[in-house]
Order: C-alpha cells, then sequence, then structure tokens
C-alpha cells in the first residue's frame, strides 16, 4: 500500500493502486501528486535495473537480480498511464483552454494585466488543474499542452490595451530543457506578440528543482525581453536567496501570507517587510488570493502595487473589460476600482504593528 504524509503531522493515509483504479475519475489533488513521485520512482528503479544489468558477473551474488514492485504500484502506475493517454488524445481534441484572471493596481483598481490559468474540459465538464498538471509535468505534455495554448494568447493579445500584460506559468520541466525555451522564444515572435507583456511565472520550487538549468533558461527569457515573477512567494523556503540572485521583476506575494491580513497585526508585519524589501530591489508586488476587503486595504496600506484574486475577478474564458469585483458567479460584477476606493478598514493596528 502506497501512502503520502499529511499535512497535519504523521498521520497517514493509504492508498492502494486498485483504489487509485476506481478513483482515477476524480482522484484528489493528493492521489495525483502522488501517483506523479511514484512515476519518477519507477524511472529512477528502471534505470538502477540497467545499471545491474551491467554488472560483471562476479559481483556478489543477487546484485543483477531484477527490482521486484508491489502490484499495488503496477496498478497505480496503470493507472497513471491511462490518464496520461487521455491527456494527449485531449489535446489532439483541442480540450486544453486558458482562463484568465485580472490583475488590477492597487490604488486605482485599473486592470494591469492578466494571469493565464491552464485548464481541462474532460468528459464534458471543467476539472481542477491539481487532477491532471502533475501527471502532465512528469510526462513532459504540459510543453504540448502550453505550445498549444499559445495560439489562444494570440486571440487574447489582439483585444488587451498595449499596457497590459500576460502571466504564464511554467513548470520545472519547461525551464529545465533548453528546446523547450527555444520552441517558446520561437513561438511568441511568429505570432508577432512582444515579449515585453509576457510575464513567465516561476515558483521558487521551479528554480530548486535544476538550478543550473533554470537560472539558465530565466537570462535567455530576459535577454529576448520577456518579464520574470516569481510566483507563490513565502510558500517555499528559499526565498530570501533567490531573491538575491534571481533577475526578476515582479514578487507574487502567495496567497497563505494574505489569509490573515486585517486579523493579525504579526502578518501585517511580515507583509510590509516583504512588500519593502522588493520595492528596494526594484520589483514590483502582486497579492495573490486577495478575497476580502480587509485584506485589501492592509495591501494598500502595506505599499502593494498590484492585487490577484476572487475579490477582484475570477478565472474567465473572456477578458473582462473593467476591474470585476466577483464575489460569486451569480452576482453582478462592481468596477473594483469604487471598491478599492470606498475601504474604510482602520489603519492604526497596522502602524502599531510597523512601528514596533
Amino acid at each position: 500500500m502506497a501512502s503520502v504524509r499529511t499535512t497535519g503531522g504523521n498521520e497517514r493515509v493509504g492508498i492502494t493502486g486498485s483504489s487509485l483504479s476506481s478513483a482515477i475519475n476524480e482522484p484528489s489533488a493528493a492521489v495525483v501528486a502522488l501517483a506523479a513521485k511514484l512515476l519518477r520512482l519507477q524511472s529512477r528503479l528502471s534505470k538502477h535495473q540497467q545499471d545491474c544489468m551491467q554488472l560483471p558477473e562476479a559481483s556478489e551474488p543477487g546484485s543483477r537480480a531484477p527490482v521486484d514492485t508491489p502490484a499495488d504500484f503496477d496498478s497505480l502506475l496503470s493507472a497513471v498511464a491511462s490518464l496520461d493517454a487521455e491527456i494527449r488524445s485531449s489535446l489532439a481534441n483541442n480540450d486544453f483552454y486558458y482562463e484568465y484572471q485580472p490583475i488590477v493596481c492597487a490604488l486605482s483598481g485599473t486592470v494591469k494585466g492578466y494571469e493565464a490559468l491552464v485548464r481541462w474540459r474532460r468528459r464534458g465538464r471543467s476539472v481542477s488543474p491539481a487532477f491532471f498538471l502533475p501527471i502532465a509535468e512528469e510526462t513532459r505534455s504540459i510543453i504540448a499542452i502550453q505550445q498549444q495554448l499559445l495560439n489562444n494568447i494570440a486571440g487574447v493579445y489582439a483585444e488587451l490595451n498595449p499596457k497590459m500584460s500576460i502571466g504564464i506559468n511554467w513548470s520545472p520541466t519547461q525551464l529545465s530543457e533548453t528546446q523547450a525555451v527555444t520552441d517558446f522564444i520561437n513561438r511568441i515572435d511568429e505570432l508577432r506578440i512582444d515579449p515585453r507583456r509576457i510575464v513567465v511565472e516561476i515558483t521558487e520550487h521551479t528554480v530548486t528543482m535544476d538550478p543550473g538549468a533554470a537560472f539558465a533558461s530565466i537570462l535567455r527569457l530576459k535577454d529576448q525581453g520577456f518579464l520574470v515573477a516569481l510566483d507563490d512567494f513565502g510558500r517555499g523556503h528559499c526565498g530570501l536567496s533567490y531573491l538575491r540572485r534571481l533577475p526578476i521583476d515582479q514578487i507574487k506575494i502567495d496567497g497563505s501570507l494574505i489569509r490573515d491580513l486585517g486579523e493579525s497585526p504579526r502578518s501585517a508585519l511580515i507583509l510590509g517587510a516583504i512588500v519593502d524589501l522588493a520595492h528596494q530591489l526594484g520589483n514590483e508586488v502582486v497579492a495573490e488570493g486577495v478575497e476580502t476587503e480587509r485584506q485589501l486595504s492592509a495591501l494598500r496600506y502595506a505599499g502593494c502595487d498590484f492585487l490577484q484574486g476572487h475579490l477582484i475577478g475570477y478565472p474567465s474564458r473572456h477578458l473582462i473589460p473593467d476591474p470585476g469585483l466577483a464575489y460569486g458567479t451569480n452576482r453582478s460584477a462592481t468596477n473594483a476600482g469604487a471598491a478599492i476606493a470606498s475601504c474604510s478598514l482602520s489603519y492604526r493596528h497596522y502602524a502599531a504593528a510597523r512601528a514596533i
């Protein structure tokens, strides 16, 4: 039985291959992540077996014996292979698409740009990226998905105000492969898209997977004029060192650091320090996961440049012409600029916290 550690501590959740085979229609993000890890393990086991077969006969008895894998492991990999085949089939059917979430200026509420979020219409309905992205990254399908979706970007780009940008997420696989970077640069050029209006969003995890290749790819992208954003900042463990070394233009603060704003003076202190440091390094700051007006007020006070989240606007297949404040899909959008201007939360406790 395979198992994964939960975020709560040492409690472990058992997942058998047969259970995944039956649950692959609607697996949890944890199951998919586990499958991706096992896929990597299978690759290492296969290489180990090949290496063992190259050993001379005089080696220790049993050194050339094949590595046995449990039946559940094989069943799990079979389920993953089935999902991968479905992903590749969907590529041929153009079942992947982008939704665009607006990013607005914290002070005025005007739209600064959009983040392109990949989606998959599977069996007639949209499914969560947590379901397929880990597998697509492990099997390199993510490269083909992005190349295909650049055509979608081109159509949206034509509608954008010339001052707006589009953010595109990159995976470790894409950033570590020289040819993938070359193909991306060439395709953007073929589509006559100004690279200065494309923000390549990478995470700390993306960089740590292969730092040497990641740095080389980032420098190539920067040389071509692309902007680079460090996404999910604060979720990982290496943020400060990479702030110093990476030639980035933006820092996108992870929603986990935004969640307690308006409730915790300590959270406000941490946020203020991050924003101040980013500005001193010459980086713009985007806050992700903004969901309440209390958070919005705290972010404005801290000097955050741009805002993104459900309070500002939900992802949509169509561009939002004006900044939207969509509290729910069934509620009409109102102007985010007016909402930002109307925030009346007192800043006294933030000022007191930052003065400590």
